[in-house]
């Protein structure tokens, strides 16, 4: 492939996930070359090869199957958005055989992406790292954000104290962000929810796993902010104008929840920032709610966080900063 280095904007996702299309557009308007990978279908749709020897002259190519050559080292930055492990087919390989290759595919290309000498937006290891709920938490109380009372257990009587000492005010929610297959559809988030005398009962339920547990703070109402580099896109989501979105703002209400810019003080911004660099993240989506008095309270980051929604609502240019970030990165260690 005839390129110089870092010439290219690399972005590696999947066609279940495939969000790209705003960034896509965007890079093709500014006439800037880029190159899509899906992750997923490695195994079956390219060859990868991964070189190096004595003189440190390390090399990666991706060959499509339709004969595309690519050298990853012309690679200067990369959108890393929305993937999913590359998957052996059952072809004519027994069980154990494609769980084994699945596991050698996996750890191939993740110390392939981090042998790559480029800019990730974000990498794949910090992105993994920055998923913990337990370290979101403590990191923002420790930069000074107000959080909510939260335990995390799978212990019926510690949680059966939390729930009196707010008076049976508390939600659950998952540890981890996903969807989980009901009636049919394979995707349906698990939901932020009120937790009853009822589902305390259910001890068998509550020992499965380890789940958050916090205070049902009041809301004035929700705030998404969407952190790109140092750019913040402050948004009040006005989810307590619907009882579909009150506890949860995804269960969305567009015609009831009105989404509006919002003028963060400076000194939350500035833990915005600070909360993002501690996490190794230059893209992020913050959850965060607004008290009736006033207060912000921190609820969580996620690190891959769809944007499409809040710009095609509010007109904010996330997909121009990200295109900036990726065209400009910052330089590397």
């Amino acid at each position: 492939m005839a390129r110089k280095s870092h010439e290219m904007i690399g972005i590696i996702t999947d066609p279940a996930f495939d969000s790209t299309g705003l960034v896509v557009k965007e890079l093709k308007r500014r006439k800037v070359s880029f190159v899509k990978l899906f992750q997923g279908s490695f195994p079956d749709e390219s060859r990868i090869s991964w070189s190096c020897n004595s003189s440190k002259d390390c090399r990666a190519h991706i060959v499509t199957i339709d004969g595309k050559a690519i050298d990853l080292t012309c690679l200067r930055s990369i959108w890393y958005w929305h993937t999913k492990r590359p998957a052996i087919k059952a072809g004519g390989s027994g069980k154990k055989v494609r769980s084994l290759c699945a596991e050698e595919w996996f750890w191939f290309v993740q110390g392939l992406w981090r042998s790559l000498n480029c800019f990730w937006l974000n990498a794949p290891g910090d992105i993994r790292e920055a998923d913990h709920k337990v370290l979101q938490i403590k990191l923002a109380s420790d930069i000074g954000f107000q959080i909510p009372d939260t335990l995390i257990s799978n212990d019926p009587s510690r949680i059966g104290e939390f729930w009196t000492k707010h008076g049976g005010r508390i939600i659950r929610k998952s540890l981890i962000t996903q969807s989980v297959p009901y009636q049919g559809s394979p995707n349906v988030p698990l939901y932020t929810e009120a937790i009853t005398r009822r589902d305390l009962r259910d001890c068998s339920s509550l020992c499965l796993a380890p789940t958050i547990y916090q205070e049902n703070l009041e809301k004035k109402y929700d705030l998404r902010i969407t952190v790109v580099g140092d750019k913040l896109y402050p948004v009040e989501i006005h989810s307590q104008n619907s009882d579909r979105s009150r506890q949860d703002f995804r269960k969305y209400d567009f015609e009831k929840t009105p989404y509006l810019p919002h003028e963060l003080p400076p000194r939350i911004a500035e833990r915005c920032i600070i909360i993002m660099r501690r996490l190794r993240l230059w893209y992020g989506a913050i959850d965060m709610i607004l008290t009736p008095d006033l207060q912000y309270v921190f609820l969580e980051v996620n690190p891959s966080g769809q944007y499409g929604w809040i710009e095609g609502l509010t007109g904010m240019p996330i997909t121009a900063a990200i295109c900036d970030l990726l065209q400009n990165p910052p330089k590397l260690n």
